[in-house]
Formats: C-alpha cells, structure tokens, sequence
C-alpha cells in the first residue's frame, strides 16, 4: 500500500481519536487532501470494524474515541535504557513477523514492536489471534539468549508468570495460567503468547515473544474464533490506558526475561503452580490427531506438562489440552 496513503490514514484516525466531531471539510484542509479522499478513508476505517459516524453538518466522529499507542508515554515507566528498540505501527501483517525479519537482517534483543492492528496476528498451531483496531495489545518482544533452543522450553509458560503479574497490576487478581499458553479468567480467553526462535542447536538464539490481549469488549461472534473469550476492561468494570498496560506489560516480560537467562523455568514454577488452571483436572490432550485423557499433575522444572494416562505419568511436551467436559 502507497506510503502516503497510509500516513494520511493515521492522520485521520489520530485527529477522529478524540470521539469528537470533526468536518470533512477541516480534516482536508488539515491534510492538504480532497474531502473526496478523506471519504474514501473514512469508509476504509470502517472496515477495521470502527465506528466513525456521519452526520450532515457535523462531520465525521468515531464512536467511541480510542487511545492510540503513544512511544513517550510507554517509556515513562517502562525505562527506554531497557528497551533497545520501541517501534509501533498503525497496521502489520503480524508484530511477531516484524521482529523475525529483523532477525534475518542480524541479531536483535531488547527489541519491541507494537501495533494498532494486525492482518495476520496469529496464535499457535496456525490459529488466528484477532483484534478490532485499537482495542487490544498486540506486541513481541526480542531476547538474543546464549543458550540452545533446549533451554528454553519453559519460556512460553515464564511468559505467562510475567503477564499475570502485569494484569494484576490492574486489579485483575482472579486470572489463571493453561498450559502451554493462555491466560484464562473463568475458562475464557484474556491472553495469547506465541513463541518463535532462530538459532543453532548449540545456540545462541534470537527469540520472538508475540503477546495478545484483549482488552476492550470484541463483537460476541467473530469469523474464526471459537473459543470463549474475555476482556481487560469487562473485567475491571471500567475502562483503561492501553498505554498504561501495554508498558506494564513490557515491564514485567524484560525483568521476566532477564531472569529466564539466568535462572530458567524453575525460578517461576511456584507461580505457575498457583496459578495452574489444569492442575489436579481431568484433562483431554490432542496429539497427532488422537484424543487421550488423563489427569494434570502440573508442570516439570523444564516447563513439561505431566499427565495421569493409564496409572503412567508421561511427561508432554506438546500438543494441545483441554479439560474434560462432565
């Protein structure tokens, strides 16, 4: 898409973010565009499931306003010393993908990318992660770690430990851990974290850590979602900075790291345990396309979910689980 193109399309949004109304007539004269091209921008915003009204003799006003990523304000708490690289996009193929390539380019840590909206957020084993344009968090974080691929099996569920303590931060204080990667309240979705890494066997490796949150209330049913989900702000009762959060977040997952490098998993197995959605369930795990029931018996000091199946435990260390309908 044209450079320009997409430059006056954030102008737009940035001026409509407010909530307010504002003539086609003022956003074009402020761009240095038609109204004709600022129509056909507002009818492009519409498509990222916004809700921009017109109204004859009023202009243009999105509904409701939202709060767009701001660099400054994230570096306010979150110390720009410890962030290598800050950079946000109003729209990318997936925040995950930007850092990957960057990786090509050469080695990365500290390295974190937001965006307002993704064309192909993902989660794992190919899963969509979807989000309304300036509703959620979408961002990765880059770790260079010395170590081989092996020693960071865990990594994913460290993760999970470091966005629990981010959410609760935020009053959150009921929200669970499921293995290997999701953050649950009362069986619905609040959180995703996928994984990636580039690297030698013996190491060293460039890790991609892509969270998603969501944080306003998304239409009940969406195209390929189908799992039940929740949000940050139904959860709280009230509405949040996303800029607030989006730097907690950032916060807790560099310190969390940190650690990892230096400790590994077991330095956070005893908040995963408490936090363990599945431990001590009846749970179905999919593997290869077979279906085995068992019952969790919680997480090993390399992050390996252990399962009851048939008098044996086995240590899995992949596939999906899901708990046992009644």
């Amino acid at each position: 898409m044209n450079t320009d193109y997409m430059h006056q399309r954030f102008q737009i949004l940035k001026l409509l973010s407010d909530g307010k109304f504002h003539s086609g007539e003022q956003l074009a004269k402020k761009l240095g565009i038609s109204r004709a091209a600022i129509w056909k921008h507002i009818q492009t915003l519409q498509d990222y499931q916004l809700d921009v009204h017109a109204v004859t003799g009023k202009g243009y006003r999105l509904s409701p306003g939202i709060e767009l990523f701001d660099a400054e304000k994230i570096l306010e708490s979150c110390p720009e010393s410890e962030i290598q690289d800050l950079q946000i996009f109003t729209e990318t193929t997936s925040t995950n993908e930007i850092i990957l390539d960057q990786i090509s380019h050469g080695s990365i840590h500290r390295h974190v990318v937001l965006a307002e909206y993704q064309e192909s957020g993902r989660g794992r084993r190919g899963r969509y992660w979807l989000s309304r344009l300036g509703s959620g968090i979408c961002l990765s974080v880059g770790w260079r770690f010395e170590g081989s691929p092996e020693t960071l099996m865990g990594l994913s569920l460290a993760t999970g430990v470091g966005l629990i303590r981010a959410l609760e931060k935020t009053g959150i204080q009921n929200a669970g851990l499921k293995w290997p990667n999701d953050v649950l309240v009362d069986g619905r979705k609040l959180a995703g974290i996928l994984l990636e890494m580039r690297g030698e066997s013996a190491g060293p490796c460039n890790v991609v850590l892509g969270v998603g949150i969501n944080v306003q209330r998304m239409p009940a049913r969406q195209e390929g979602i189908e799992q039940p989900r929740t949000d940050v702000e139904t959860l709280l009762g009230h509405k949040i900075s996303r800029n607030e959060l989006a730097s907690g977040v950032i916060k807790e997952l560099l310190i969390m790291l940190q650690r990892y490098q230096e400790h590994g998993f077991t330095a956070f197995l005893p908040e995963w345990n408490t936090h363990d959605c599945l431990l001590g369930q009846q749970a179905v795990l999919l593997r290869a396309g077979e279906e085995i029931t068992g019952t969790v018996h919680g997480v090993d000091q390399q992050g390996a979910l252990l399962m009851d199946i048939n008098g044996q435990t086995e240590r899995v260390i992949s596939g999906d689980v899901s708990l046992r309908k009644a």
